[in-house]
C-alpha cells in the first residue's frame, strides 16, 4: 500500500520522534494504525487493526472495511 493511498483513505499523520511518523484513523471505537515510516520497506505501508492481529496490505481491501464500518456505525 502506498502512503498516498493511506492519506486518500483519510488517515491522519502522527509525528513520532523526528523524522519518524505513522498514520492513524478511528472509525467508531475501532482504531487503525500504520507501520512507522522507518519500518517501510520498498515503499510498502501496511495498516493494523489496533490490538486485533489483523493487518491490511491492500488499500482496496482496507477501503472496503472502512466503508462498511462508516456506513454501519451508530455514533
Amino acid at each position: 500500500m502506498t502512503e498516498e493511498a493511506i492519506t486518500k483513505l483519510g488517515f491522519e499523520k502522527v509525528h513520532a520522534e523526528e523524522p519518524n511518523y505513522y498514520y492513524f484513523k478511528k472509525v467508531g471505537n475501532i482504531e487503525f494504525t500504520t507501520n512507522a515510516r522507518n519500518e517501510v520497506l520498498d515503499g510498502s505501508w501496511y495498516t493494523d487493526l489496533f490490538e486485533s492481529g489483523i493487518r491490511f496490505h491492500s488499500s482496496t481491501e482496507l477501503k472496503t472495511v472502512i466503508d462498511l464500518l462508516e456506513y454501519n456505525k451508530i455514533f
